[in-house]
């Protein structure tokens, strides 16, 4: 959860160095504003490389669950039905009703 926490802290500096970046680049202008500009996608993508980890495993956990069974379909799963096995522990009166 720290991990989580401090990932978020550095998403939260790269957007906060893009923004100084992009208009510290506007106020410039011209070539060399420009590729201040561009050089200011590089916090944002250093951003999307520090949540790309934890989103993933969070939607990959999500998207298993619609593939895969949980641990409620685990368990033994009934091989008779209801009368079949009152008769399989000799329950001959229950097997009847």
């Amino acid at each position: 959860m720290i991990g989580l926490v401090l990932r978020i802290g550095g998403v939260l500096v790269c957007l906060g160095l893009w923004w100084w970046l992009s208009s510290r680049g506007q106020a410039l202008g011209g070539r060399n504003g420009m590729m201040i500009i561009v050089a200011s996608f590089g916090a944002l993508a250093v951003g999307a490389g520090l949540l790309a980890r934890p989103l993933a495993a969070l939607l990959g956990e999500w998207a298993s669950t619609l593939f895969m069974p949980g641990d409620r379909h685990h368990g033994p799963q009934p091989m008779y039905s209801i009368p079949e096995g009152r008769l399989a522990a000799e329950d001959y009166e229950g097997a009847l009703e």
